[in-house]
């Protein structure tokens, strides 16, 4: 049996708060309700409220965190090569496995489980980004056997699967810096568009912009026209299913800026990202490579296609956006395009 302050339903909430700041909550056992009032274990007893004794069920404590949690799961040496942080995408969580834990994968996902109740699925990685549509396979461990979720980010909620679709949620704050440089009135080149995260995200943050939003894998495409549906953006985004060299191509020298967020290989498309830039206008180029060089490496391959194309260019913005592997780092870096007139190999 154990001592309950009696209280109405309506005084509950209140009620736990007061007695949670005076120290006065039993925490070992959870409040409970029953006819119209509910009941709280106290481990002393205040006198303002009604007393009564109560069987009531012991409350399991909560891990603190995700080691607490694979602690006795674990063993101390397979805890210091457990990652214990990870990728999590709408409801799913997803954590690299090293091969030595291989057999007690289930276990760790249900850790996570545990340890974070917004989580419904937790799957493993199952080898490196792959194919033409650099897609980088999942398989589930724990939770509900689904890969499709919603992700909300900077107020916009995307539609994706993770085993269908390229979607990283580590480009957020990239996402966001860029809304914030683009005017009303712009049009913008969303190049490898995927599910549609670079122009829903810069459209809900400048209205008065437009955009052209490229994609070539179908399934992501059927995403981004979801998307771009769930977040009444069809006045605002054009999609089209293709490759982006030859629908730029198409479409001429329309675009204030330009976005290349593509996983691999950019730079094989920045012919038509200078081609498709109005004069002055802004490239955001994105490029993998090594961490010790990768500023000078990324800019050679700038200053190559500016001299290929006869035009000149002002790097704006460099930066690392974040590390990829031990050896290499992804970079951005935003360069203006300058078209009329050309006379230098480039500003900088």
């Amino acid at each position: 049996m154990v001592t309950c302050a009696k209280v109405p339903r309506k005084m509950a909430q209140e009620t736990i708060q007061n007695l949670k700041a005076r120290g006065l909550l039993k925490k070992s056992y959870g409040a409970f309700s029953e006819g119209g009032f509910v009941y709280i274990p106290v481990n002393r007893k205040p006198q303002e409220y009604e007393l009564v004794e109560k069987r009531a069920a012991r409350q399991t404590e909560k891990p603190a965190n995700l080691k607490q949690a694979l602690r006795g799961i674990l063993t101390n040496s397979e805890l210091e090569i457990a990652i214990r942080s990870f990728d999590v995408i709408g409801d799913i969580a997803i954590i690299e496995i090293p091969e030595p834990l291989a057999e007690k994968q289930r276990q760790i996902g249900e850790a996570i489980l545990k340890t974070h109740p917004n989580i419904k699925t937790v799957c493993k990685r199952a080898g490196a980004h792959s194919g033409t549509y650099r897609i980088r396979k999942a398989t589930v461990i724990a939770g509900e056997r689904k890969t499709e979720t919603t992700y909300k980010e900077s107020g916009v909620q995307l539609r994706l699967d993770i085993n269908k679709t390229y979607f990283s949620p580590r480009l957020s704050h990239e996402r966001l810096r860029i809304a914030k440089q683009v005017k009303p009135g712009e049009k913008i080149g969303a190049f490898f568009a995927g599910v549609g995260p670079f122009p829903i995200v810069i459209i809900k943050h400048q209205p008065k912009a437009t955009a052209v939003a490229i994609e070539l894998n179908p399934e992501s495409y059927e995403y981004l026209l979801h998307n771009i549906k769930l977040n009444r953006m069809q006045n605002k985004i054009k999609p089209i299913l293709g490759d982006v060299s030859l629908e730029a191509r198409k479409l001429g020298e329309v675009f204030d800026r330009v976005l290349m967020p593509l996983p691999k290989d950019a730079g094989d498309f920045l012919d038509a990202a200078i081609q498709s830039v109005k004069n002055n206008g802004t490239v955001h180029f994105y490029n993998f490579a090594d961490k010790q060089t990768a500023f000078e490496d990324t800019e050679h391959i700038i200053q190559k296609a500016c001299g290929k194309n006869k035009v000149a260019y002002k790097i704006k913005n460099k930066r690392i956006v974040r590390p990829f592997s031990p050896s290499t780092v992804q970079v951005s870096f935003d360069f203006q395009v300058i078209k009329k007139p050309y006379g230098l190999d480039k500003c900088s």
